[in-house]
């Protein structure tokens, strides 16, 4: 019995020793990933960030509930809604955000639609559609696939926009018929590889088929 209980005492501490350097490990390869918190004196620092883009000129576009912001590596600029600048931004509460060519984002909004904004001379414009309660719609996630085509997540399901033409499409769920989006709110939208569109939703995930459409 004595060498029983000396096995297992062994085997218990070859256990905890094996488990203490795992820890160890672990920990000392966590402890060299350090965040440093990003601040620059002058405006308002961003907060409520609800994405991150890069230019093609290498400035960091930030869009959160308290509006647009830039960054140049050494500071911010801020950019909001003003009541008395039909070019400032339409709605400080941004959801979204994408680069729709040089010098030009796309961006989604809460109270505001989907608008565009110049990056060079700072101005917000409409986008373009066939449907009037587009900026009542609560976006949540874009998909600018080229120049024509847009996708667009909310809170009123799928909207598929053609920029060239303003026409659009909406899809929405359905509960009495399996075809339609799992969930009326769309939170993210992407395509792979095999050319196959993606839509994220509260109540599930589905594959656009566009050929039935």
């Amino acid at each position: 019995m004595n060498l029983l209980h000396r096995i297992a005492s062994l085997l218990l501490i070859t256990c905890l020793f094996i488990n203490t350097n795992s820890v160890s490990a672990q920990y000392g390869a966590t402890k060299w990933l350090q965040f440093h918190e990003v601040k620059a004196s002058g405006e308002k620092q961003p907060d409520n960030i609800t994405n991150i883009i890069q230019d093609e000129r290498g400035f960091i576009w930030i869009t959160s509930l308290n509006g647009l912001f830039r960054y140049d590596g050494f500071e911010f600029k801020s950019y909001r809604h003003n009541p008395r600048n039909p070019d400032s931004l339409f709605d400080n509460l941004l959801t979204s955000i994408s680069i729709a060519g040089k010098h030009k984002l796309l961006l989604g909004s809460i109270h505001g639609g989907v608008f565009w904004f110049d990056t060079l001379t700072e101005k917000s414009s409409k986008v373009s559609t066939s449907l009037n309660q587009l900026k009542n719609i609560q976006v949540q996630s874009l998909l600018l696939e080229n120049a024509s085509q847009l996708w667009i997540g909310s809170y009123l399901g799928l909207y598929q926009v053609n920029l060239k033409t303003n026409q659009s499409l909406h899809f929405n769920h359905n509960p009495l018929d399996p075809y339609t989006l799992p969930g009326r709110l769309v939170t993210s939208i992407i395509r792979d590889q095999a050319n196959q569109l993606w839509v994220g939703t509260d109540s599930g995930l589905a594959r656009l088929n566009e050929k039935t459409q």
